[in-house]
């Protein structure tokens, strides 16, 4: 939604601009809180983090791709 909404800026008339950007900002701060707390889930959980783990072994296998299997 982040992207769509960053593309529509681009394409979208001068008076949009404002609405666009607080909504881009909102999204923006709500992803980061959305991160935090998957973080704060995954640090407190034995489980969750072995799971981490395991998949950041793999090769290729980064913080954010972990993440995202796990959410």
């Amino acid at each position: 939604m982040l992207t769509a909404e960053r593309n529509r800026l681009g394409a979208a008339p001068e008076v949009a601009h404002k609405e666009l950007q607080a909504h881009i900002r909102w999204l923006e701060r709500r992803i980061a809180g959305l991160d935090t707390d998957l973080d704060q889930a995954i640090r407190t959980s034995p489980a969750w983090r072995a799971e981490e783990n395991l998949l950041r072994s793999v090769p290729g296998v980064g913080p954010i791709v972990a993440r995202t299997l796990l959410a």
